[in-house]
């Protein structure tokens, strides 16, 4: 792996790409909704990660297409 840094210049991001992003909500929350609430017509997808331990908190990956 690279370290930016090392690099000294910036980084080349070749646009449109995908953002990965790992997304929390409390369990009652319905994530699709919230998603489509918020990108709208964007194009993303998304899946379950992880749910905590405790059963009160869930995960997902989110791709959103930029």
């Amino acid at each position: 792996m690279v370290n930016l840094c090392d690099l000294k210049k910036e980084p080349q991001i070749n646009y449109p790409t995908f953002w990965n992003y790992k997304v929390i909500f409390e369990v009652h929350i319905k994530a699709s909704e919230i998603f489509q609430e918020i990108l709208g017509q964007r194009e993303y997808k998304f899946e379950h990660s992880n749910s905590s331990a405790s059963g009160k908190y869930q995960s997902y990956l989110l791709n959103v297409y930029v």
